[in-house]
C-alpha cells in the first residue's frame, strides 16, 4: 500500500502493528514490515505503534497508466436478477473500449444464483465475468462488497470502473474511490475516451442549462452512469470466472 509508510529509523520490529491489523495485512519480512493488498486504511496500525513509526503518506505517488487497462463494470443484481443499468454499462463501455483495444470485464457479487446471472451476461460482449459467489453476499453489505470488489479491482487493474448511479451504485462507489484513493465522477451522462486512454465525462452542471464536460488522468476513473437499457448482442461470447 503506497499510502502506509515505515520509518525504519523508529521501528523496531516489536509486531504491534501486525497484532492488531485486522485485516492481516501486515506482515514482518526481513528487516521491515510489509504492507499488503489487504490493507484498508484503517489507521489501526499507526494509532497502535508504541514507537510512532508508522504514518499516512498525504501525497500519492505517480502511477505507470500503461499497467491500469481495460474496463471493470460492477453488475448489480436486484431480488435475484441482473439490474438493467448493467447493460447500458455494457454497451458504453464497448463503445470506448474499441477505441483503445481495451477489453470489457464485469464483477458480479452476491448469493446463491450469482454464477447463473454471470453467465447471461457472456452474450452482451463482455470479455470475462468474475464471479464473487457466497452466502455471506446474501443482500448488499456495504463493506463486504466493498471487499469483493476491491480485490478485483486490485488483481485486474483496470483504467476505469463503471457502477450504475443507483442507491446501491451510490453507496459503493465512495467506498472503492476512498480505497484506492481515485477520483470519483457521479451522475454522468455521457461517456468517452480519447486514444491516450483519458477519459471525458459529461455530467449536468448545476445552475446552469449546459453540461459540463470533465478530462481525468487518475491511474484509475470510478464513475456512476444513469440508466438506459441495451439488448444482447449474439456475436459475442465471453468467459465466466468465479473466485
Amino acid at each position: 500500500m503506497e499510502f502506509l509508510k515505515f520509518d525504519i529509523n523508529k521501528c523496531v520490529l516489536c509486531g504491534v502493528c501486525v497484532e492488531k491489523c485486522p485485516f492481516g495485512a501486515l506482515t514482518i519480512e526481513g528487516n521491515g514490515i510489509v504492507v499488503g493488498d489487504a490493507c484498508r486504511m484503517c489507521g489501526l496500525c499507526v494509532r497502535n505503534c508504541p514507537e510512532k513509526a508508522i504514518r499516512f503518506e498525504q501525497k500519492a505517488k505517480s502511477f505507470d497508466k500503461d499497467k491500469w487497462k481495460n474496463f471493470l463494470i460492477y453488475v448489480e443484481q436486484e431480488r435475484g436478477e441482473i439490474h438493467p443499468v448493467t447493460f447500458e454499462l455494457i454497451g458504453e463501455a464497448r463503445k470506448m473500449a474499441v477505441k483503445v483495444g481495451y477489453q470489457v470485464n464485469c464483477v458480479i457479487v452476491g448469493g446463491k444464483g450469482t454464477k447463473e446471472n454471470a453467465e447471461k451476461l457472456l452474450p452482451y460482449g463482455v470479455d470475462n465475468v468474475y464471479v464473487y459467489e457466497h452466502e455471506g453476499f446474501e443482500g448488499f453489505r456495504a463493506d463486504c462488497y466493498t471487499d469483493a470488489v476491491a480485490d478485483c479491482i486490485a488483481a485486474n487493474k483496470p483504467s476505469s470502473v463503471l457502477i450504475g448511479a443507483t442507491a446501491l451504485g451510490r453507496s459503493l462507489a465512495p467506498r472503492l474511490s476512498t480505497r484506492f484513493h481515485t477520483g470519483l465522477t457521479a451522475d454522468c451522462t455521457t461517456l468517452d475516451i480519447r486514444s491516450n486512454t483519458d477519459m471525458i465525462q459529461i455530467r449536468p452542471a448545476f445552475g446552469i442549462q449546459s453540461d459540463s464536460g470533465v478530462s481525468i488522468y487518475d491511474r484509475i476513473r470510478i464513475f456512476k452512469r444513469t440508466e438506459r437499457f441495451r439488448k444482447p448482442d449474439p456475436r459475442y461470447r465471453g468467459i465466466s470466472k468465479k473466485l
